[in-house]
């Protein structure tokens, strides 16, 4: 007899990812049981035969749960009203779900937007075990939790690391990586930055204005479709550097809506600049700065190049980990480019709560090769019975 496992996915790339799960979860005796509050992915999901359900409007049931610091209203675009309203309808969903699958697991990316953190609070009202789920930082690897990522995570709150893993295997690992990384530096995010897929949003605004589902953020909103068309005809405007025979210290920027920023992290992009540059200045070190490649709020970038005026940086592209490697000293508020720093050895400041930030090398050894788990997100490749019993075992974890 099946046991059932809760998946809530609000997008449809991280469901595409979770749907791969479904073959080897069946071999396990695990039946996956889909909920979303978007349309295209109902549709996509009832295409291949899974079982899914929708977050719907009308719940009049109540709840406590505060949702004061999810994404969506912390970023302004959800009002708090509106919030208690979409708690009501998640809550009441999951409460009917619960009583006819009596689940043994919830499934959750990130655990930082309003359907995805009220679904974590049900799961402990329940007795569910949660996982969450983020990108791992490293191509092919995914980050896997049982009480949240970043600085929500079990490893950020209680270090469950192994001091002194066998370090062959990340020596090997980090010589296959750098020399990739050295070839060719491509943030995967990046190539969907100006794409607009028109079809699905239409979709999802047919869901929310005829079909019932339960809105959590605005759909084509025009200032986000305009950013998205300036992106593909705009480019940033790089300073050529000789980064190689130059004292400087290197400051990647974070995407400027990014949930780091928004929920843990004092200082923003502007700040950051702000404070680097002083410290660039008093040691007399040039100040390079590299834009996310997938930023697209073109206002936000008018005003760091506002800014690059103001504070004398220069704007590059060349490949992250060759700035990292010739840098003095490399300051991020809690980028990936934080850890690709340890890894090389160099000195660094984080301005946000990095769960990494304390690593010594054993701690990243084992941070690379066992914590993180080896699957490819951005990949069609199967994931296997090894990989879904790595992720049920770690959500025993306290």
């Amino acid at each position: 007899m099946s046991k059932f496992i809760l998946i809530v996915t609000t997008f449809n790339n991280h469901f595409s990812f979770f749907a791969r799960m479904k073959r080897a979860m069946n071999k396990l005796d695990y039946e996956p049981i889909f909920l979303t509050n978007k349309h295209s992915i109902f549709l996509e999901a009832e295409k291949e035969g899974l079982s899914i359900y929708k977050i719907h409007k009308g719940s009049k049931l109540s709840s406590e749960i505060d949702i004061s610091e999810a994404f969506e209203i912390a970023k302004g675009d959800l009002s708090f009203s509106n919030g208690k309203t979409l708690l009501s309808n998640v809550c009441s969903v999951i409460e009917s779900l619960n009583v006819k699958y009596n689940f043994e697991y919830i499934f959750l990316w990130g655990g930082v937007r309003l359907i995805e953190y009220v679904a974590s609070q049900e799961a402990i009202r329940y007795g569910i075990k949660t996982v969450f789920f983020e990108l791992g930082n490293f191509p092919g690897k995914i980050f896997v939790d049982p009480k949240g990522t970043n600085a929500k995570s079990l490893l950020a709150k209680k270090n469950v690391l192994i001091n002194s893993p066998d370090m062959q295997p990340y020596e090997l690992w980090k010589g296959e990586y750098l020399n990739k990384s050295l070839a060719s530096h491509k943030v995967p995010q990046s190539s969907s930055v100006a794409s607009i897929d028109v079809k699905k949003n239409i979709l999802d605004l047919i869901g929310f204005k005829l079909k019932g589902y339960s809105q959590n953020e605005p759909i084509l909103r025009l200032d986000k479709l305009k950013n998205k068309l300036m992106r593909r005809f705009w480019k940033f405007n790089y300073d050529e550097v000789d980064f190689k025979n130059s004292d400087y210290v290197f400051y990647p920027m974070q995407v400027s809506d990014d949930a780091q920023l928004i929920l843990n992290s004092d200082v923003d992009n502007s700040g950051a600049l702000v404070e680097i540059s002083e410290y660039a200045k008093k040691n007399n070190l040039e100040f390079l700065v590299k834009p996310h490649p997938a930023e697209v709020d073109f206002g936000y970038v008018k005003k760091i190049e506002k800014l690059k005026s103001e504070l004398g940086f220069k704007f590059v592209s060349y490949n992250t980990i060759e700035l990292i490697m010739n840098a003095k000293k490399v300051f991020t508020i809690n980028s990936t480019v934080g850890l690709q720093a340890l890894i090389l050895e160099k000195e660094i400041q984080c301005f946000g709560k990095a769960l990494y930030k304390d690593f010594n090398t054993n701690q990243l050894a084992a941070y690379v090769t066992d914590y993180l788990i080896d699957m490819d997100f951005w990949g069609n490749g199967e994931i296997t019975t090894e990989n879904i019993s790595f992720i049920l075992k770690r959500a025993e974890l306290q």
